[in-house]
Parts: structure tokens; sequence; C-alpha cells
């Protein structure tokens, strides 16, 4: 049996998949062209494999095959672990806050986390910047778009950086 783990490459695939709902091969290649050098024949092994491995479906639309993801994005870190990769910087805190609520935790583990966050709490920001890759976003209100974006400042951020739309806007 194939093993079930998703690489950093193939968990890139499933994005478009996931802020498309469905495409093609050729409309993963158009997307995935403007942000990464990967040939077609890539994509279409990686979308291959991932239909082997069962997070992707797909069906026949005419002469073409229509890709679709058959986990929902939000299940991927409760019912699949093994699909690790990228997690929007605009989902972060809900991330975080669904693996409190759904894990024991220790007095000690809790402590940790309040101090975590009372260190955090100089460095908030009023809104966090979506730094999804190009033609992968899945955001609600994605502020990927909006011009001269700007890193905050944080500990290990010292340097205030000009951030790029990540999707491609």
């Amino acid at each position: 049996m194939a093993s079930n783990k998703i690489s950093q490459s193939e968990f890139t695939i499933m994005q478009v998949l996931w802020s498309q709902n469905q495409a093609t091969s050729q409309e993963v290649i158009a997307i995935l062209g403007e942000s990464t050098e990967w040939q077609p024949n890539t994509i279409q092994v990686m979308l291959s494999r991932l239909v082997r491995k069962g997070v992707v479906g797909v069906r026949k639309r005419g002469r073409y095959n229509v890709y679709f993801p058959t986990i929902a994005e939000g299940d991927r870190s409760r019912n699949h672990p093994e699909i690790s990769g990228h997690i929007c910087s605009r989902k972060v805190g809900s991330h975080i806050v669904e693996m409190i609520q759904n894990r024991v935790l220790s007095l000690e583990d809790i402590a940790n986390i309040r101090q975590a966050l009372e260190l955090k709490q100089d460095f908030a920001v009023d809104e966090v910047i979506c730094d999804c890759p190009p033609g992968t976003c899945t955001c609600k209100n994605c502020n990927c778009k909006k011009e001269d974006r700007k890193f905050a400042v944080t500990p290990t951020n010292t340097q205030v950086e000009e951030k790029k739309s990540c999707c491609g806007s």
C-alpha cells in the first residue's frame, strides 16, 4: 500500500485544488506555472500520486480529467495528520485554538502557552497578512491582493520588509 504522506510539492497542488474546488490538470498547470518552475508532466505525475493516496479524486468531463480534493482543507490536521505543509498565516490562530480545544494539556503545558501568548502580545497586529503561494489562496476575504503590504515586526523579524502579493496581483 502506498504511503499517505504528502510531500510539500504535493501539498502545494492540494492548495490549488482547495482554492479552486476542482480543476483539470491544465488548469493546475496554468496556476502553478506562475509560481513554480515545474514542468507540466511533473504536475500530472503529482496529481496521479495524490489520487493513489486517496486525498484527490478524479472524474471525466468529456476528454478531460477533473481533479478535486477528497478531504476538506480544515480536516487535514485533525483527520489526516500525514498531510503536513503550509498553513496560511491568517489561519494559524484558529488552528492553534482547535489544537488546544481538542487535546489534553497538563498544567505545565497551559502555563507555557500562557507565557508564549503574553510574549506575543507586544507584537500582535490588527490584521494577519496572507502568505499563501500564488494561486493557492483559500482565505475568505484574502488580503493578499492589497498593494504595499508589509510584514509585522516580530522578535524574529526586526526588519520591516515588503510583502509581495500571494496571488500575483
